[in-house]
């Protein structure tokens, strides 16, 4: 019977540490695998811990790391703002998103460049972040702002230089698009994608010998040829672009594009399928 008792007594007492958690003297319950007074939880959820649900809490589509209502000073870091604003600006776009959904996340993930700019004005990559995003939504004006202020800052960064160029085409604002291009040509003198965009914005700017000059320095004379009749094409002087065709088969009477686009031309076949001359502007090499 004492043999019974005494059992009984040590179960019980097994059941209750059991109960209370034996730790050590730690006697504090887990949260996240760590005590509740730790500054540094880790991320996955310790299973011995059942957490209760928030009350009405409602997550991004990314979960409550990707979340818009994240505050400055909440902790996050501005490098880890914009590591997330970058991920979300790339899914926005993802091929099958719904307009609803794609605004949304490309909202957030404006707030989140913003959000690392007000913690460091400086922030190289949520400056840079922010621009694209806006020309990726088509707000140029945004984007061309955007890319002036880190350029104050960073006025060594040819690449930016060339992407506000590109901007300012967006923008038909030709004057300003040769001005950056030459900005960019400036520190990254052979950069034969810049000479090539250089040519183009010349061109649009009503510049047609300059613009054919820059282009003759990274190509042959049948292909500047060709591109002055295709960037000719967009100012309706169709003689003009009619002539620089002729004169490209001149150069090169094997010139392949520009024997089908004279075809076009002269009605006896449809347009070419893909323009080989809009670089940085319509998606062109």
């Amino acid at each position: 019977m004492a043999r019974r008792a005494r059992w009984q007594l040590l179960f019980s007492s097994g059941l209750l540490a059991a109960a209370v958690g034996c730790g050590g003297n730690d006697k504090t319950p887990r949260l996240f695998g760590l005590n509740r007074s730790s500054s540094n939880p880790v991320v996955t959820p310790d299973p011995a811990f059942q957490a209760q649900p928030p009350e009405t809490t409602k997550t991004s589509f990314f979960g409550d790391a990707f979340s818009s209502k994240s505050k400055t000073g909440s902790g996050i870091k501005p490098d880890t703002e914009v590591a997330f604003a970058d991920t979300q600006a790339e899914a926005a776009l993802a091929e099958g998103r719904s307009p609803s959904d794609r605004d949304q996340m490309l909202d957030n993930a404006r707030q989140r460049y913003q959000r690392a700019l007000k913690d460091d004005p400086k922030n190289k990559g949520a400056f840079l972040g922010l621009a694209k995003l806006y020309a990726k939504m088509g707000d140029y004006p945004s984007a061309i702002g955007t890319y002036r202020q880190y350029l104050d800052i960073n006025p060594s960064d040819h690449a930016a230089h060339h992407e506000l160029a590109i901007a300012y085409g967006k923008t038909q604002d030709w004057a300003n698009a040769v001005t950056s291009c030459e900005a960019a040509l400036a520190i990254d003198h052979e950069n034969r994608v810049y000479q090539k965009t250089l040519g183009m914005c010349l061109v649009r700017a009503g510049r047609y010998d300059e613009g054919y000059t820059v282009w003759l320095k990274v190509m042959p004379e049948a292909k500047a040829r060709f591109f002055l009749a295709r960037a000719l094409e967009y100012t309706g002087k169709m003689d003009l672009v009619k002539q620089q065709v002729q004169l490209c088969l001149a150069a090169d009477p094997t010139y392949q594009p520009a024997k089908d686009y004279l075809a076009y031309l002269n009605g006896e076949q449809a347009a070419p399928a893909t323009d080989t001359v809009q670089t940085g502007f319509n998606g062109g090499n």
